[in-house]
């Protein structure tokens, strides 16, 4: 993580992704979401998270197009998807 790039807090990564803070830590932790730990705090670099939701994005966009086509009623499209998240 470069010191030049917009860091957010937790609170900041939990209200563009739709969950809790508490949940953002968790992920981090579990590296879900690629986090650092600072005064310990987690902090997200901007750029890796956009990055990091796109590829959950694709993620679940094959997931979708690789199931059984009576199943993928209500998938949504990469857009929509990070539409809903306000990325």
């Amino acid at each position: 993580m470069a010191d030049s790039t917009l860091l957010l807090t937790s609170q900041e990564v939990a209200e563009r992704i739709g969950v809790s803070p508490r949940k953002v830590a968790r992920l981090a932790r579990l590296g879900r979401l690629p986090g650092t730990k600072r005064g310990g705090r987690w902090v997200f670099d901007d750029d890796e998270l956009y990055e990091a939701i796109v590829d959950i994005g694709l993620a679940m966009i094959a997931r979708d197009l690789m199931a059984d086509p009576t199943e993928r009623e209500g998938a949504i499209s990469l857009e929509d998807f990070l539409a809903s998240r306000g990325v």
